[in-house]
C-alpha cells in the first residue's frame, strides 16, 4: 500500500490492454509519472506493509515538478503517478 495519504492512480485509458497492480513490484511493469523532489532529486515513491516503509524507483520516461501537470498527464493515460490523495479526489470520483 502506497505511504499514507498517497495512491498510485491511472486513468481507464492508461489500463486499457494492461492488468492493474497487485503489488508495488507490479509498478517495475509499468509507465510511472515520476517526481523531482524540492532538492532536485528523484523522489521514491514510499509503500507501507506490515508497519515498514519501503521505497521504489519506477521506471519513466516523464518526471516532472509539478502536480497538476502529473495529475494531467495521469488524466491523458500517459502512465501512473504517485499522488497526494486529496490532489487526485476529484477526479477518482468523476471517473
Amino acid at each position: 500500500m502506497p505511504k499514507e495519504g498517497f495512491l498510485v492512480v491511472g486513468s481507464p485509458a492508461y489500463f486499457e490492454g494492461r492488468t492493474e497492480t497487485e503489488t508495488s513490484q507490479d509498478l517495475l511493469n509499468h509507465i510511472c509519472i515520476r517526481a523531482w523532489t524540492a532538492s532536485g532529486r528523484m523522489y521514491r515513491w514510499e509503500f507501507k506493509r506490515d508497519g515498514q516503509i519501503t521505497t521504489l524507483d519506477v521506471p519513466g520516461q516523464v518526471t516532472l515538478d509539478d502536480a497538476s501537470l502529473m495529475l494531467e498527464a495521469v488524466l491523458a493515460g500517459a502512465g501512473l503517478a504517485y499522488m497526494v490523495d486529496w490532489w487526485v479526489s476529484e477526479s477518482i470520483r468523476d471517473g
